[in-house]
Parts: C-alpha cells; structure tokens; sequence
C-alpha cells in the first residue's frame, strides 16, 4: 500500500499519524486536493497548501 511506504519514508507514525491518516493524505497529495481536519497530528503533517482554510 502507497500510504504505509510514504508515511515509513515520512516517519509520520513517529509523529502519530495512523494509516488510514496516511491514506487520506496521500490521496489529497495525488490528486491535488485539500483536505478539511480537525486531527492536529495530521495537519501538522501535512503542507499548508493541502489544508482547506476558509477564504473571508
């Protein structure tokens, strides 16, 4: 599974960001998508750019 080699080259389990974490992230990476979360150890893992923030 792409999410289990990408958080291992990441060390994101490290950093407490389960597979399933992975997975969503990996697939907001793939398809350039943003991701809305309230999963601190996930948004600390992820780029700015891949996190949804509403626009005022």
């Amino acid at each position: 599974m792409e999410a289990g080699k990408v958080s291992m080259n990441n060390q994101w389990y490290a950093k407490g960001v389960g597979l399933i974490a992975a997975f969503l992230l990996c697939f907001v990476q793939t398809y350039g998508l943003q991701l809305w979360t309230l999963d601190k150890k996930l948004a600390s893992v992820a780029e700015p750019a891949e996190l949804f923030t509403l626009q005022e």
